[in-house]
């Protein structure tokens, strides 16, 4: 049964997009996200909570360094507020 109470709109999906590497920790999105709608992909899997810090709606960082050679994407809510 459907809630008919309860609505969300979802305006724009962004998925594989290749965030701006600032450093080899911290990377930024193209775009602010909602919060809690970031997911993302270190080599094709995706990364826990625990192994990625959000510092703000469009930056985030792991807590280890990553390798040149290493491909991160991330898939998230677009935040159009």
């Amino acid at each position: 049964m459907l809630r008919s109470d309860f609505t969300y709109k979802v305006d724009e999906l962004i998925v594989h997009e290749v965030p701006t590497k600032i450093n080899s920790k911290r990377y930024q999105t193209s775009q602010m996200y909602v919060a809690g709608s970031l997911k993302v992909f270190l080599n094709g899997m995706k990364e826990q909570k625990t192994d990625v810090n959000i510092i703000t709606s469009t930056l985030f960082e792991f807590y280890d360094d990553t390798e040149v050679e290493d491909i991160i994407e991330v898939e998230y809510v677009r935040n159009t507020i």
